[in-house]
């Protein structure tokens, strides 16, 4: 099965494959990015990338600081 994209489908999804930015609204600075709206943004990741298998999940990976022990 192909998926179609549209051209700010293709660049929301570029921006995701680097990471969601570390602010407060990391959505609406994805939307900036690509020349659109945050709900926009926020739809396209529910409606499209999750429903058609292209994002499973989206979540934080943390790096525990080291200790001197």
């Amino acid at each position: 099965m192909r998926i179609q994209l549209n051209p700010v489908q293709i660049r929301i999804l570029n921006e995701l494959q680097h990471g969601l930015p570390l602010v407060r609204r990391p959505f609406s600075m994805i939307a900036e990015r690509c020349d659109t709206d945050e709900q926009t943004v926020i739809d396209t990741i529910r409606d499209h990338f999750s429903k058609d298998g292209m994002i499973r999940r989206i979540s934080g990976a943390f790096e525990r600081p080291h200790s001197s022990c």
